[in-house]
């Protein structure tokens, strides 16, 4: 009995918290949201904060997804670490250093660049026209990093530099190369010899030098109406049957009013040379045509050809040359093809080289503080020679550039001026 109304009352008290539950929800007033976190567990309000962050994400990738793309509108700049490739060509007077300089790259990479190319390449060989590869990449700060250069010297021979972690590593790579001889004839028109030939589709380099070589025996401008002619050219091919380089002449001939001129090409110490068909080596019929070149990049005449009072001596006399004022150690280059006749110092000149470039014509330069020549030795038109220097009887830096023609000196500037 006692049992049973302990289970009763247990009832009751239960019966009365729910009585009292039911009164304080029907007269429930929600709470402004301010109060929220007093009135809710702390497990429901992370709950509550968390699907309010994910209603809102798609919203702020979206907006994210607009801003970077305005960003990316606007950007000029290429990305990171972007790929850059440059083709350029040597001109006279260029060396690999000024042309990295000009480029934007790091001295100390460039020096580490040349160092290392100059141990399977001489730098001085590089010819005028050469063509150069250079790959980079810009940094987050848009400086260059320099990754490569490619030169290929010779049509067999690639120079690839690399950078690595020691720095900068270079290899020559060896071309697997085919050759095929080919021949070709036609009409030249006399008004434009090499256009006439290009528009057959024969290269242009090709073209320059056929018109070039038939002129060492005719003047074809100088014939009227339309000419024949014929010649004998090597194309090269890569090991994917593509043409590379430039094609190589061996022969070339024409036919003007019933006389035909014939002309071979040869190699002979390291260049090439032409003779006719009885085996002579010819030269251009205009002697001037041959001394284009300058000897110094900037012409800074400091006394000209001709009559002057000797700055030293005080005399009156002959200049048998002009003066082209020059900081010491300005790279000299030999005005066109031709033997090293002296290389050394000579009198009052100071170091002093003679080059003969043909049967009439010489040309002398003097007061040099270098000589990069032997005697005997074959250079090529703008090869550097020598460099400048106040050698011999000078009174300052500078180079003395003579033209001496049958023997006779002649005033330097009749020869430079025709410079195209």
């Amino acid at each position: 009995m006692v049992i049973r109304n302990k289970q009763i009352s247990s009832i009751s008290l239960i019966s009365l918290a729910t009585f009292i539950s039911l009164l304080e929800y029907n007269s429930y007033t929600p709470t402004p949201e301010s109060n929220l976190s007093q009135n809710v567990p702390h497990e429901t309000i992370q709950e509550t904060k968390d699907e309010e962050e994910t209603k809102t994400e798609p919203e702020t990738e979206t907006q994210n997804h607009e801003d970077n793309k305005d960003t990316t509108d606007q950007t000029i700049e290429p990305p990171f670490y972007k790929t850059n490739e440059y083709t350029t060509k040597f001109k006279n007077g260029d060396t690999l250093a000024n042309i990295l300089d000009e480029l934007g790259f790091d001295k100390k990479e460039i020096h580490q660049a040349s160092k290392s190319l100059s141990k399977v390449f001489n730098l001085r060989s590089i010819k005028t026209g050469q063509e150069i590869t250079i790959k980079a990449t810009k940094d987050q700060n848009g400086d260059l990093i320099l990754d490569s250069i490619e030169i290929q010297p010779k049509i067999k021979n690639k120079i690839i530099v690399k950078k690595s972690e020691k720095g900068y590593t270079a290899k020559l790579q060896e071309i697997q190369v085919k050759s095929i001889i080919k021949n070709i004839s036609g009409i030249i028109s006399t008004k434009q010899p090499k256009e006439s030939l290009i528009q057959l589709g024969i290269n242009k380099k090709l073209s320059k030098e056929v018109i070039q070589a038939l002129n060492h025996t005719v003047n074809i401008k100088q014939n009227q109406g339309d000419i024949d002619f014929e010649f004998v050219y090597k194309e090269f091919y890569d090991d994917q049957g593509s043409t590379i380089g430039t094609p190589e002449l061996l022969y070339a001939s024409t036919c003007i009013n019933g006389t035909i001129y014939k002309v071979y090409k040869f190699q002979h110490n390291g260049t090439h040379e032409y003779i006719d068909q009885k085996g002579k080596i010819l030269s251009l019929p205009n002697k001037k045509q041959q001394l284009l070149s300058k000897p110094l990049n900037t012409m800074k005449i400091s006394s000209k050809f001709g009559i002057r009072r000797h700055p030293i001596t005080g005399r009156v006399k002959g200049h048998t040359g002009i003066d082209l004022s020059a900081k010491i150690g300005t790279p000299v280059y030999a005005a066109a093809n031709g033997y090293v006749q002296r290389a050394s110092r000579y009198s009052g000149y100071g170091k002093y080289i003679l080059i003969k470039h043909n049967t009439s014509v010489n040309t002398a330069y003097a007061h040099l503080s270098k000589i990069q020549v032997k005697p005997g030795q074959y250079v090529q038109k703008g090869q550097v020679i020598g460099y400048t220097g106040n050698s011999g009887i000078s009174t300052g830096p500078h180079l003395h550039y003579e033209v001496i023609q049958n023997g006779r000196h002649i005033n330097p500037l009749t020869y430079i001026k025709q410079e195209p």
